[in-house]
């Protein structure tokens, strides 16, 4: 968390504590720096690919491996959805969840 995203400089805590249900719709440079994966061909054309070594630093680190659940969570609230079972990864509509899938397409 101590690095900053291109284009927005913003940190992923940032993106967990300031990032509104708008700004994530209309701000897409977010996704790769809370979610890195293995090709650079995403949202984001300042992001790093993500490495087997950086992965298996993520799976070890605690600190790490949280943020991302904090991430899919928040992006599962921006879907109108929680995360039923953080055990088996069971996923179940929120309270909200017309609300929210009305904002889709």
């Amino acid at each position: 968390n101590a690095l900053r995203s291109d284009p927005d400089q913003s940190l992923i805590s940032d993106v967990h504590t300031k990032y509104s249900h708008n700004l994530l719709e209309m701000s897409h440079g977010y996704i790769q720096w809370i979610f890195p994966v293995y090709e650079n061909q995403g949202m984001n054309p300042y992001s790093q690919p993500l490495t087997k070594d950086g992965a298996r630093r993520i799976r070890e680190d605690l600190e790490m491996s949280k943020r991302v659940v904090q991430s899919y969570r928040l992006m599962l609230d921006f879907y109108g959805m929680h995360l039923a079972d953080e055990f088996t990864g069971e996923i179940a509509r929120a309270a909200n969840w017309e609300e929210r899938y009305a904002t889709h397409n």
